[in-house]
């Protein structure tokens, strides 16, 4: 356990290591590109509507997932704890794992039996999410090659993330229902009742399909987001140049999930999306910059609530649903 724990360590020191390395050599090109997001201007005032709007589309998908007998939280109630989680995931990247067990504890207090049914819904709407990234990933550099203006590369691309996908539809069930059979694990106990739910084929899998659903219209909301930031260094990228770049960084986000706050990733994805579309790939950068800027104010956001969370009483948790 400690040597996995070492190795993981020092790759991720490795990696940080390459980006700051990276980011000396072209250090003219970052200079370009902060200039460039100071110049996106009033349109910049956009980016937190856009992202708590894509947060609503995201708590939306989790809702999905909670147990249909019991009165779930309200969705705006949802959509602040994902915040609040997304704010500890940025102070602890562990591959969003803070992030998600802070969203099983505060359901927790909130659905009968919410110690096991909490970290059920949190572990299927993690699944959604994986599922929709690599579906969203697949769409837009699909269409980008079939479009004619991939080369080969984007093809692997393409035969990768098909591959990925159709992998994580077939093994992610087979690995729930072989550990939920398997004798290391008590059936009476937390994890024995949250692989028991996860394996209850075909309710879950319904409701895995509806949140992949929610989560695919938040991507497409960041797309938006893209193109009018995009629009900021007077770029315009259009529907297709927006899906086709917000999907890169999606596979790259993907790829690099277990690098602290994905260090690196977001900006070589946009860089190469750009300068793939024609543009200076200065502007890609420019635009991941000013999206680390809001990045920066939504994990203050979500610090702010989770100081405020501490002083809630369990019985002002839930709220009524009002859709």
């Amino acid at each position: 356990m400690r040597r996995a724990l070492s190795w993981r360590v020092a790759l991720r020191a490795v990696i940080l290591v390459a980006v700051a390395a990276l980011a000396v050599a072209y250090r003219h090109t970052l200079a370009i590109a902060a200039r460039q997001a100071l110049d996106v201007g009033w349109l910049a005032a956009a980016v937190l509507p856009l992202f708590c709007v894509w947060n609503l589309a995201a708590a939306m998908g989790w809702r999905a997932t909670l147990p249909s007998p019991s009165t779930p939280p309200s969705v705006l109630r949802l959509t602040l704890v994902r915040i609040e989680a997304q704010a500890l995931n940025l102070l602890l990247p562990l591959a969003s794992v803070p992030g998600d067990v802070l969203r099983a504890s505060l359901l927790a207090a909130e659905l009968p039996d919410g110690r096991w049914r909490g970290a059920t819904s949190v572990a299927l709407d993690t699944a959604a999410n994986i599922s929709s990234a690599l579906l969203f990933s697949l769409l837009g550099v699909g269409v980008w090659w079939a479009a004619g203006r991939g080369d080969a590369r984007a093809l692997i691309l393409v035969g990768a993330l098909l591959i990925g996908w159709l992998a994580f539809l077939e093994l992610l069930p087979a690995l729930v229902v072989r550990l939920a059979r398997s004798r290391r694990v008590a059936p009476d106990s937390s994890l024995g009742r949250v692989l028991a739910e996860l394996a209850a084929a075909p309710v879950r899998r319904r409701s895995l399909r509806r949140a992949t659903l929610w989560h695919l219209l938040e991507r497409a909301l960041t797309a938006v987001e893209i193109a009018v930031l995009a629009r900021g260094l007077g770029v315009r990228l259009g529907p297709w140049g927006a899906l086709f770049s917000t999907a890169l960084m999606t596979a790259f986000t993907l790829v690099f999930a277990f690098v602290p706050a994905q260090a690196g990733a977001v900006e070589g994805a946009l860089s190469i999306a750009f300068g793939a579309l024609g543009y200076p790939t200065s502007a890609g950068l420019g635009v991941a910059l000013v999206r680390r800027g809001r990045q920066l104010l939504s994990c203050g956001l979500g610090l702010l609530l989770l100081a405020f969370e501490r002083r809630r009483k369990p019985a002002d948790l839930a709220a009524p649903s009002q859709t």
